[in-house]
């Protein structure tokens, strides 16, 4: 495996590229472009890794990823289709225009998101129409549109998805390892990850192994491990799931409750059982 420079299919000559995806899976693996991404959820779900940080997407999730940033999605199996309008835009075009069009000022609060990306949630309801609307609009009123969306968009709450603004595009010796690492952990988190073992298959010494991840992502192997064994939690505890919270924390990847309980309380500022009863709140109250 290694990090891929993509290149989004561009049929046109146009600013903006729009894209629809009706998949069996999203595409799978460790790539980067020059566009800035805006992709709406539709159906499916799943895992998003973007250089260091790890989120879990649903349907109605719109998910912003910076130009040029490291980034893959693990679609779950056990959805038989997902689906996503996607936006693409390069930053300096959409830095340029409004720089020189002093009307479009106000969408300056946008730029500064693209630097570092953004998720945001339950958007389904409000965003699948503005997203239809681009993806069959042509020409002018596609512009328009896509404006129309930034302006609804600038001042929306969301979480960044990075925890740094700097962005690193992966260099290709350094794309394979990350590949690598990142495909290893989401196929055997739920179990016992041995790190010696990780080490060879990227052929560095367990010391060098994490000396080189935490460069590249500014956080310990053992941090971003626990992040994806969090995130299969609160997607097993925000469901429809009987287990209970001892049998969620050992399929997370877990060996004992209490340390699943303090490293989930370090990662959603609240406990397993508080997770579960306010999602249950939610579902009864919409």
């Amino acid at each position: 495996m290694r990090v891929l420079p993509f290149s989004i299919p561009k049929t046109v000559r146009a600013s903006i590229i729009v894209q629809e995806d009706i998949q069996a899976v999203f595409y799978t693996r460790l790539h980067q472009h020059p566009e800035v991404q805006l992709s709406l959820i539709q159906e499916g779900k799943g895992d998003l890794y973007c250089m260091d940080r790890f989120w879990a997407y649903e349907p109605g999730d719109l998910i912003l990823i910076p130009g040029n940033l490291p980034h893959l999605f693990k679609s779950d199996q056990d959805d038989p289709v997902h689906r996503r309008i996607s936006i693409f835009h390069e930053l300096p075009w959409l830095r340029q225009i409004i720089e020189q069009s002093p009307e479009l000022e106000p969408l300056n609060p946008w730029l500064k998101r693209c630097s570092t990306g953004a998720i945001f949630r339950n958007q389904k309801q409000e965003a699948e129409a503005r997203f239809t609307e681009i993806l069959q609009a042509d020409k002018t009123m596609r512009y328009i549109k896509f404006l129309e969306l930034l302006d609804w968009l600038k001042l929306k709450r969301g979480r960044s998805l990075l925890a740094r603004n700097t962005i690193q595009p992966y260099s290709t010796v350094d794309g394979d390892r990350m590949s690598e690492v990142i495909d290893h952990s989401m196929q055997h988190y739920q179990g016992r990850v041995k790190l010696g073992e990780l080490a060879e298959k990227v052929a560095m010494t367990p010391a060098s192994f994490c000396k080189f991840f935490k460069r590249r992502t500014g956080r310990t192997y053992i941090d971003f491990l626990n992040e994806i064994r969090i995130e299969h939690a609160c997607r097993l505890l925000a469901g429809s799931s009987k287990m209970s919270v001892a049998e969620i924390a050992e399929d997370s990847g877990f060996s004992n409750i209490a340390n699943f309980n303090r490293r989930f309380k370090q990662y959603k500022d609240i406990t397993p059982s508080q997770y579960r009863k306010s999602h249950k709140s939610y579902s009864l109250g919409n």
